[in-house]
């Protein structure tokens, strides 16, 4: 792929974050509704090893939910495509 390819490619995935960002629900995800009825989301939270640095798809810092899950998207895909893009790298020169 070349530079411009891969501009594109990542523009296209943060315009995606932008609008999902504009949609998303503050309701809990599906596995969490099944842990809280099943009487197990508690245990879970507490007991987890590591927290997750952007748990619930937000920033702690930012208190404006839509700005919040927006950042918190945009750094998961970026984080993301930087990764594959590095893992390709490797693999290209062997």
């Amino acid at each position: 792929m070349n530079r411009k390819t891969i501009t594109i490619a990542l523009i296209i995935s943060i315009a995606v974050v932008v609008l999902a960002a504009a949609f998303a629900s503050s309701h809990p995800d599906g596995l969490e509704w099944v842990a809280r009825r099943l009487g197990f989301l508690g245990r879970a939270e507490e007991t987890g090893p590591v927290s997750a640095p952007m748990s619930d798809y937000a920033i702690s810092a930012i208190k404006s939910p839509f700005w919040s899950s927006l950042a918190a998207g945009s750094i998961g895909v970026s984080t993301v495509f930087l990764i594959a893009y590095l893992v390709g790298r490797l693999l290209k020169r062997r």
